[in-house]
């Protein structure tokens, strides 16, 4: 990347949810097909579940996950389903990368295929034809969260069930985060030198779809936008990236298409957007589509890092 690698902000390590210790080799989930399972008001059509490495591993490679329809969001409407949802449990699921996508229906399950080479998998939730959903699932998980919760919605809000089986166990927030060490950054009047980008990286995207961030530090975001500039790239190397950099700067330097948060963003040449942060939640994603190139090169009005 350009310039060279700045110093990350990792969340220190943090203390596990106070619920005993579980063996997922011979997980004993008493007389239930699911350790957790969660009910939740939908009212946007995307949502984005998350599961991390904890300490520098997944609690579990994979994870089964029902997702229901449901009427109401309340733990009645919950108990209702709990049987419904163990069935599902109980039968093949469909095994979805990193990545996939998951559709609620009747008798939905879904075996979650964790990246093991990435800290991070994400996956797509199409909510678009419910008004509630329930979870069944085979881990809590609160397991797999470090820094992220399980649940966002389109904008990189948390969403938090309205009930939860069993009772609502203790998050594990992240504490506060020293700001990394490259100088101050005045956005007001924000001097790049003779380059549009004040980052530049390139990445190798074997996956479809991938997760752009930006989070408010300190209770605000380093800018309300930020241009970003996403090329198609050859290899993912610093010639490759060298090659690209007056490609990257001619996108910037273009009028760049403004996405709201929850927006999608689709590599090509000249490809320049405007990120517009949501001043109104303390983080914003955006879906990278990354289904036809194996190769990424994005180059940042911002450094990155500012916005974690």
């Amino acid at each position: 990347e350009l310039p060279e690698k700045e110093k990350r902000r990792p969340c220190p390590e943090l203390p596990e949810h106070d619920l005993g210790e579980h063996d997922h080799g011979e997980h004993d989930h008493g007389e239930r097909e699911y350790e957790w399972a969660g009910i939740f008001k939908v009212p946007q059509s995307m949502y984005m579940w998350s599961a991390q490495e904890v300490n520098g591993a997944y609690a579990d490679e994979a994870m089964k996950l029902a997702i229901l329809p449901a009427t109401a969001a309340t733990a009645e409407a919950l108990g209702a389903l709990s049987k419904e949802g163990a069935h599902a449990l109980a039968e093949d699921c469909v095994a979805v990368p990193a990545g996939g996508a998951l559709t609620p229906k009747e008798d939905a399950c879904y075996s979650l295929q964790f990246d093991v080479h990435s800290s991070q998998s994400l996956y797509t939730v199409n909510a678009s034809d419910v008004n509630f959903l329930a979870f069944f699932a085979e881990h809590l998980p609160t397991e797999f969260e470090s820094d992220m919760h399980y649940f966002k919605d389109s904008v990189g809000g948390d969403v938090e069930p309205a009930a939860e089986l069993p009772e609502k166990e203790k998050r594990r927030p992240c504490p506060e985060l020293p700001e990394h060490d490259l100088g101050e950054h005045d956005h007001g009047e924000h001097d790049h030198g003779e380059r549009e980008y004040e980052w530049a990286g390139i990445f190798k995207v074997p996956q479809s779809m991938y997760m752009w961030s930006a989070q408010e530090v300190n209770g605000a975001y380093a800018d309300e936008a930020m241009k970003l500039a996403i090329l198609p790239a050859t290899a993912a190397t610093a010639e490759a990236l060298g090659a690209l950099s007056k490609e990257g700067a001619h996108a910037l330097a273009e009028d760049c298409v403004a996405v709201p948060a929850g927006g999608a963003l689709t590599p090509k040449e000249d490809a320049c957007y405007s990120l517009q942060f949501d001043v109104h939640s303390s983080q914003s994603l955006y879906t990278v589509n990354a289904s036809d190139v194996n190769f990424l090169a994005f180059f940042a009005e911002h450094l990155p890092t500012e916005f974690e």
